[in-house]
């Protein structure tokens, strides 16, 4: 999924460490997914917050945290920056 691509490439973007998934601050997380919900493209980051709140996605979607949190902080990033429509 490009919303999940696009935010690894942030981390390094933000000057955060490069470090496996699971070993991100819960901040830098939520950096990484706030700058490519401001800066992404819509349909791509409502997308990425459909698949996040999915109790039925791919069990091999590999998703950091809690993934209805991560949603609605996504969604709030985007909103903020006007950036937030939904298909």
């Amino acid at each position: 999924m490009w919303f999940l691509c696009r935010h690894a490439s942030v981390h390094a973007h933000l000057n955060h460490r490069l470090l496996p998934p699971e070993a991100y601050t819960t901040r830098s997380e939520d950096e990484a997914d706030c700058w490519v919900a401001k800066n992404g493209k819509p349909e791509e980051v409502y997308a990425a917050v459909q698949l996040l709140l999915d109790e039925n996605r791919n069990p091999n979607v590999n998703i950091t945290g809690d993934p209805a949190l991560r949603a609605e902080k996504i969604r709030a990033c985007a909103e903020q920056a006007g950036n937030w429509t939904e298909e």
